[in-house]
Protein backbone atom coordinates (compact mmCIF):
# COMPACT_ATOMS: atom_id res chain seq x y z
CA UNK A 1 0.00 0.00 0.00
CA UNK A 2 0.99 3.75 -0.15
CA UNK A 3 2.65 5.31 2.20
CA UNK A 4 0.17 7.38 3.36
CA UNK A 5 -2.05 4.60 4.08
CA UNK A 6 0.81 2.49 5.90
CA UNK A 7 0.46 6.27 8.03
CA UNK A 8 -3.16 6.18 8.26
CA UNK A 9 -3.15 2.54 9.32
CA UNK A 10 -0.75 3.18 11.75
CA UNK A 11 -3.02 5.72 13.50
CA UNK A 12 -5.94 3.38 13.82
CA UNK A 13 -7.62 4.70 10.24
CA UNK A 14 -8.32 2.92 7.32
CA UNK A 15 -9.03 4.12 3.99
CA UNK A 16 -9.61 0.61 2.02
CA UNK A 17 -13.45 -0.21 0.63
CA UNK A 18 -15.08 -3.15 0.35
CA UNK A 19 -15.42 -4.38 -3.01
CA UNK A 20 -16.66 -8.01 -2.23
CA UNK A 21 -19.13 -9.57 0.16
CA UNK A 22 -20.55 -12.89 0.07
CA UNK A 23 -22.76 -14.56 2.70
CA UNK A 24 -23.44 -18.39 2.12
CA UNK A 25 -25.38 -21.07 4.56
CA UNK A 26 -23.12 -23.40 5.99
CA UNK A 27 -23.67 -26.04 2.53
CA UNK A 28 -22.89 -23.16 0.12
CA UNK A 29 -26.42 -21.38 -0.64
CA UNK A 30 -25.83 -17.58 -1.44
CA UNK A 31 -27.72 -15.85 1.31
CA UNK A 32 -26.14 -12.36 0.20
CA UNK A 33 -23.53 -11.09 -2.41
CA UNK A 34 -22.21 -8.05 -3.03
CA UNK A 35 -20.08 -7.73 -6.38
CA UNK A 36 -18.68 -11.34 -6.19
CA UNK A 37 -18.19 -12.34 -9.76
CA UNK A 38 -17.72 -15.95 -9.04
CA UNK A 39 -20.51 -16.83 -6.31
CA UNK A 40 -20.01 -20.81 -6.69
CA UNK A 41 -16.59 -21.22 -7.11
CA UNK A 42 -15.99 -18.83 -3.69
CA UNK A 43 -18.57 -21.17 -1.98
CA UNK A 44 -16.96 -24.06 -3.00
CA UNK A 45 -13.28 -22.78 -2.05
CA UNK A 46 -14.68 -21.67 1.32
CA UNK A 47 -15.60 -25.48 1.82
CA UNK A 48 -12.20 -26.83 1.18
CA UNK A 49 -10.64 -24.36 3.55
CA UNK A 50 -13.16 -25.22 5.71
CA UNK A 51 -12.04 -29.37 5.53
CA UNK A 52 -8.42 -28.43 5.27
CA UNK A 53 -8.54 -26.57 8.60
CA UNK A 54 -10.43 -29.82 9.85
CA UNK A 55 -8.29 -32.07 8.51
CA UNK A 56 -4.99 -29.67 10.20
CA UNK A 57 -6.98 -30.02 13.49
CA UNK A 58 -7.21 -33.85 13.54
CA UNK A 59 -3.15 -33.76 13.30
CA UNK A 60 -1.94 -30.50 15.33
CA UNK A 61 -3.62 -29.06 18.87
CA UNK A 62 -4.34 -25.51 16.91
CA UNK A 63 -7.84 -25.08 18.46
CA UNK A 64 -10.81 -24.37 16.50
CA UNK A 65 -10.47 -22.76 13.03
CA UNK A 66 -11.83 -19.07 13.02
CA UNK A 67 -10.83 -17.28 10.14
CA UNK A 68 -8.45 -17.07 7.60
CA UNK A 69 -6.52 -13.65 6.46
CA UNK A 70 -5.09 -13.01 3.10
CA UNK A 71 -3.06 -9.71 2.52
CA UNK A 72 -2.81 -8.78 -0.74
CA UNK A 73 -0.57 -6.12 -2.03
CA UNK A 74 -3.21 -4.03 -3.19
CA UNK A 75 -5.92 -5.10 0.02
CA UNK A 76 -7.23 -8.09 2.13
CA UNK A 77 -9.60 -10.52 1.91
CA UNK A 78 -11.16 -12.47 5.35
CA UNK A 79 -13.07 -16.10 4.31
CA UNK A 80 -14.74 -17.89 7.70
CA UNK A 81 -16.25 -21.14 7.92
CA UNK A 82 -18.49 -22.43 10.17
CA UNK A 83 -21.42 -25.14 10.32
CA UNK A 84 -23.79 -22.83 10.03
CA UNK A 85 -22.26 -20.14 7.47
CA UNK A 86 -19.55 -19.52 4.61
CA UNK A 87 -18.49 -15.80 4.52
CA UNK A 88 -15.77 -14.13 2.19
CA UNK A 89 -14.81 -10.39 2.25
CA UNK A 90 -12.45 -8.73 0.19
CA UNK A 91 -11.26 -4.85 0.97
CA UNK A 92 -8.68 -2.61 -1.42
CA UNK A 93 -6.83 0.08 -0.98
CA UNK A 94 -7.42 3.12 -3.17
CA UNK A 95 -5.13 3.85 -5.72
CA UNK A 96 -1.73 5.63 -4.70
CA UNK A 97 -2.07 9.41 -5.36
CA UNK A 98 0.76 11.58 -5.92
Amino acid sequence: PPVAAKADAAKGETSAAVVETLICSGQGEPLYNAHCADVSGRAERLKRIAAHAAELAQMLPLGNFDRLELQFADGRAIAQARADRLVFVRTAYPPATS
